[in-house]
């Protein structure tokens, strides 16, 4: 078995990830020396004709790296928050082709995508789960039980801010959160369609449609429509998807603005499948040995009549006011409704070294989830000591149900396949109820933020936050139920920075920031939820910001620590404690934006240093989840004169290697993925003024990876091959 070519780098023998960091570094560098030469010569030489971009200058800036909200409630600039940011907009996202937020966040700098099988996914920031979610910055906690990607068509941009951030989000995961900006209606009509086929018989269709609906413009509409057919890269499965979004936003006066909305996505998977097991020797149990499967990536374990069905339907609705004295305030309100029914056929556990066998077992049942939200805050200017501040002070609900009920065949069923030849053809099974969970999780809070000028180049960022939170939970089975029930009030989650400008271009920061999190899946041999986790960042940086805003790019340090993290009892079977403490640290270099009026760029370096200080002989495995090293790079160019309707484009994404270990007995295996590269490639015809299209090919180099590595027995997840999608686009 060639276990070298899973393993290896697509990289020189030569190549070492310090000469990847001295890289990263010098060519970030390089680009703002870029960009600060080409600022001086655009105002040290005012006879040139500079070359036309879509706009002016700011315009322009707007749309590669507009302000955002996900580190505050009013629309701020990047080096205006002083914690490390990363937006992916609505340039980058058609540059690279990307119709999913899964594929946004394998761009995103710094960002690891958990596949926990081929349709739901957690992400990662600096080693921890990413677990706090915006909707035009109205916080809910995302559940990846029940969420498959979402689309892209229906945002105009994913912000993302890394770290702990309890202030306007409350409990949550200490990766950070991602914002998701949905699109508005604009005051004159507007229309973009897609038409795209791809690799594996994929097919996708949309069409974005916004319009004035009275003669004034005060009354606005969008709306935006989704078809996608596609096969994936293992046999078998297929998947169908809808997506249908509509706003309306209506100005009652100039000053005050009410918006309603709503989405539903539907995504249908036949034959679907979960993940693939690992092989596993334990023959010497004090030396368990692993080793991930060199199989083909087009193998499909499971049944043909496996199936998942996602089903998204969501209304808001918002209420902005602007006032003389220079205040706004915004109400918002959110509710969703998530349902998954699955059928699954899956596999689960290790491969016999010797047979090539592993075995599938199945379940079936649906699940549901509700989570209504609502937000209010207030913001605005404050005058005193001779200088102007601004104060922000608001108050956000989250109530979220759950229930989900699992079915096992009876008898019980345990298919042997070979994963060398594996078969998929079996007979429907007969299912009895076995057991199931009832939830429902509630969070109410009240956050105050300052940001006040202590002279001209300082600025002192202070907040806090206050929350409450409960859950009620039930667990069946099918002759007995158990209730648990859990509440923190007044957990209090401070924050606090400072941030100097040293000139127009540059900014340095720190911060400070905590968040707590439940654990409410973790119990004590006594029955009860563990208490919450806890966290706290460290933060210093600089940020730039050249040509007018053309182009950002900024270098952060981080320290990352939590405490109550739950650990396996190793008296008990099946309970915890909260003993657990892991420190985090590292640094991050990103760069995003134009380095010259038809050269855009989008470039990040993430380091990151997990240290599991204390776990009882309980292993997290953060590893498998924050490679040391990442690196991420897009760049796309309009050629000049005669040849300017071409576009192209290319970008790496460079991985270290990573690990996860699991049990056997008192022993601990290791199963690892060596650190790999894959390469990307577009260009694009401008074939009319309104016409274009695009050629996206994906991994060109065919590397053969596992983005993903669970255990032996399951959540092994090959990283997709090499592709192809050509897109046309119609813009009017």
């Amino acid at each position: 078995m060639n276990i070298d070519r899973l393993s290896s780098p697509l990289l020189p023998s030569s190549f070492s990830i310090r000469r990847l960091n001295i890289f990263c570094a010098l060519a970030l560098s390089a680009l703002a020396a870029q960009a600060q030469a080409q600022t001086q010569a655009q105002s040290n030489v005012s006879t040139l004709s500079p070359i036309s971009v879509t706009g002016d200058a700011s315009d322009e800036a707007v749309r590669q790296n507009p302000p955002t909200t996900v580190g505050s409630k009013t629309a701020l600039t990047q080096r205006e928050i002083p914690q490390t940011i990363s937006t992916i907009s609505q340039p980058q996202i058609q540059a690279q082709g990307m119709t999913s937020v899964d594929d946004a966040m394998r761009n995103t700098p710094g960002v690891v995508v958990e596949k926990r099988d081929y349709s739901r996914s957690i992400y990662h920031s600096r080693g921890f789960p990413i677990t706090s979610y915006q909707f035009d910055g109205v916080p809910t906690q995302y559940d990846w039980r029940m969420m498959s990607s979402g689309d892209l068509a229906l945002y105009e941009r994913v912000e993302v801010l890394k770290g702990p951030s309890g202030l306007y989000n409350g409990a949550g995961g200490l990766g950070g959160v991602i914002n998701l900006v949905r699109k508005r209606p604009t005051k004159d009509f507007a229309f973009q369609g897609e038409l795209g086929a791809g690799s594996w018989d994929n097919f996708r269709s949309m069409a974005d449609i916004s319009s004035p609906l009275n003669s004034d413009g005060s009354l606005r509409g969008r709306l935006v429509g989704v078809y996608q057919n596609r096969d994936f890269f293992f046999d078998k499965t297929n998947e169908r998807h809808t997506a249908i979004y509509g706003i309306v936003d209506y100005d009652i006066t100039p000053s005050t603005t009410v918006t309603l909305g709503g989405s539903s996505q539907r995504r249908h998977i036949d034959a679907s499948m979960w993940s693939l097991p690992a092989y596993a020797d334990v023959s010497n149990p004090a030396r368990p040995n692993a080793w991930l499967a060199d199989i083909p990536r087009s193998t499909f374990l499971g049944a043909e009549w496996s199936e998942d069905v996602f089903r998204d339907n969501e209304v808001f609705g918002e209420l902005q006011s602007k006032f003389d004295n220079g205040w706004s305030s915004k109400l918002s309100a959110r509710a969703v409704r998530s349902d998954l029914t699955r059928d699954q056929a899956y596999a689960q556990g290790a491969i016999n070294p010797v047979t090539n066998l592993t075995r599938l077992r199945s379940a079936k049942g649906p699940a549901t989830q509700r989570q209504n939200s609502v937000d209010a805050y207030v913001s605005g200017p404050l005058a005193a000591f001779g200088r102007e501040h601004t104060l922000t002070f608001g108050t956000n609900f989250s109530d979220q149900r759950f229930n989900n009920d699992w079915e096992y065949p009876v008898p019980n069923w345990i298919q042997p396949v070979d994963v060398t030849n594996p078969v998929s053809d079996f007979p429907s099974l007969n299912y009895e109820y076995n057991n199931g969970t009832t939830a429902r999780t509630r969070q109410w809070g009240l956050y105050a933020n300052g940001r006040f000028k202590l002279a001209d180049p300082l600025t002192l960022v202070a907040g806090g936050r206050v929350d409450w939170w409960q859950i009620e939970r039930e667990s069946r089975t099918a002759t007995t139920a158990r209730s648990t029930d859990a509440e923190y009030s007044a957990k209090f989650s401070p924050t606090v920075s400072l941030i100097y400008d040293i000139n127009r271009t540059y900014a340095l920061y720190g911060s400070y920031t905590e968040v707590f999190q439940p654990q409410p899946n973790f119990s004590t041999a006594s029955g009860d939820i563990l208490e919450p986790l806890t966290g706290k960042q460290y933060e210093v940086g600089i940020k730039g910001e050249y040509m007018e805003g053309l182009l950002q790019a900024s270098l952060s340090a981080f320290q990352i620590r939590d405490e109550n993290r739950a650990q396996l009892d190793v008296n008990s079977a099946n309970t915890y404690s909260a003993n657990g403490k892991t420190k985090s640290q590292g640094f991050e270099l990103q760069a995003s934006g134009k380095i010259q009026p038809n050269w855009n760029i989008y470039a990040g370096y993430t380091y990151t240093d997990v240290d599991v200080m204390s776990n009882g002989g309980y292993d997290s495995s953060m590893t498998a989840i924050a490679p040391k090293h990442l690196f991420r790079l897009w760049t796309d160019y309009r050629l000049p004169g005669q040849f300017n309707k071409f576009k192209v484009g290319g970008g790496v994404n460079v991985s270290s290697s990573f690990y996860t270990t699991f049990p056997v007995g008192a022993a601990r295996g290791t199963l690892r993925q060596g650190g790999y590269a894959t390469v990307d490639l577009m260009a694009a015809y401008q074939f009319t003024k309104n016409i274009e299209g695009a050629i996206n090919a994906y991994n060109i180099f065919d590397r053969k990876y596992y983005t993903t590595i669970g255990n032996p027995n399951q959540q092994n997840i090959f990283g997709e091959p090499a592709a192809v999608m050509v897109t046309l686009r119609a813009r009017y």
